[in-house]
């Protein structure tokens, strides 16, 4: 609705819903202006963890170089902390993004790597919406799809986001059940504030 850009004098606390959507427009914005001071970056080595997810988990382009890169970011964050879950799960999701997209070039490969990264990332961390939502969408994309939606059910429940709303969305889509997704995008689109695009 717009409402979370502007001050508000209240003694109530601020609803969910709209907490939810600071806390997302607040990481938004961070990891856009992050994203910009790392474009360009080649050698995974000069970033941090969360620059490495911040780069890989970002959709640049179709341009198979700048997935091969996405994907050794990734790969580099997940050997170099093998014990948190968000990388796995990042991964999981560039690797299924990858299959449903026709790009992948050892489909069978990157369906069963992506199914061990959702997989781990979920024993990790079975709580961390992100971890829920990418692990239910990787599951969807593959094609199980009652796990996929239980996962992303889990992640909405815990963080009634936009993200994890469009993430039930697609997986419900994946199934071949739009009416609750459309319902979901309807929502989504409701609470997107104006100038922003949803596709």
């Amino acid at each position: 609705s717009g409402t979370h850009y502007e001050t508000r004098l209240s003694d109530k606390p601020v609803p969910t819903n709209v907490a939810e959507l600071v806390a997302e427009s607040i990481t938004k914005q961070s990891l856009l202006h992050r994203s910009k001071q790392i474009e360009g970056v080649t050698d995974p080595r000069s970033l941090n963890y969360w620059d490495l997810i911040n780069f890989g988990d970002r959709f640049v382009s179709m341009d198979p170089e700048q997935i091969n890169l996405r994907r050794e970011f990734l790969n580099y964050a997940v050997a170099s902390a093998p014990t948190l879950a968000i990388g796995h799960a990042a991964l999981g999701k560039l690797l299924s993004w990858e299959v449903i997209n026709g790009i992948a070039l050892n489909p069978k490969q990157h369906v069963d790597l992506a199914i061990e990264c959702a997989t781990t990332a979920v024993d990790i961390d079975p709580n961390a919406p992100y971890v829920t939502s990418s692990s239910g969408l990787i599951n969807s994309r593959v094609g199980q799809y009652r796990l996929g939606i239980e996962l992303c059910r889990q992640a909405l429940l815990a963080a009634p986001s936009t993200q994890a709303k469009d993430a039930l969305a697609m997986s419900l889509c994946f199934a071949g059940q739009p009416e609750e997704a459309i319902e979901l995008y309807l929502q989504v689109f409701a609470s997107t504030p104006a100038g922003q695009v949803f596709n």
